[in-house]
């Protein structure tokens, strides 16, 4: 039997597709839209790709693999350009911001699931290995009242006598 050999590859050189840099650096895709004429923000650019990749957002992740381990001087030697709408939508500070909180909050909740888990694989379930109930937010969605969504006492008080029945009964 021959020994097994893993190839290890060093974290700074990743492979990487062509990219054709003619087409939109970020969508690769050939549309009627124009690309933007000498661009100079290509390190931004990349950052903000290689940004949205680490949060799993969209098709950043694909498009990350896709550049490899391209820096932005590559970009602007290959005069790497792209269209207005796909720029726009890869620096957005704000939606940026939100997938980070949309990722920050996923990982949280696994931790907490985790943390559920393990004291569940204990057998025992306490109070303080749940999260606290908070009565100015609404049972099933943890959303707080609005003018236009008022929280209803009736509308959760139903359901907490369902739910008291059906634990009762699981018990």
């Amino acid at each position: 039997m021959e020994p097994v050999t893993e190839t290890v590859f060093s974290p700074a050189k990743v492979a990487r597709v062509d990219n054709d840099y003619s087409l939109c650096i970020i969508c690769q895709t050939k549309t009627s839209e124009a690309l933007v004429v000498s661009p100079t923000v290509h390190e931004h650019v990349l950052d903000c790709v290689r940004e949205l990749a680490t949060y799993g957002d969209r098709s950043y992740p694909e498009i990350s693999r896709r550049l490899g381990d391209v820096t932005w001087q590559e970009l602007q030697d290959n005069t790497a350009s792209w269209h207005r709408q796909c720029y726009q939508n890869t620096v957005h500070v704000g939606m940026r911001n939100r997938a980070k909180e949309k990722y920050e909050k996923k990982i949280s909740l696994h931790k907490v699931h985790q943390g559920a888990s393990a004291s569940q694989a204990s057998g025992a379930f306490t109070r303080s290995s749940s999260k606290p109930y908070q009565r100015e937010l609404c049972f099933f969605c943890d959303a707080g009242a609005t003018r236009t969504h008022p929280l209803h006492l009736l509308a959760t008080g139903n359901a907490s006598v369902s739910l008291k029945k059906a634990i009762e009964k699981w018990k």
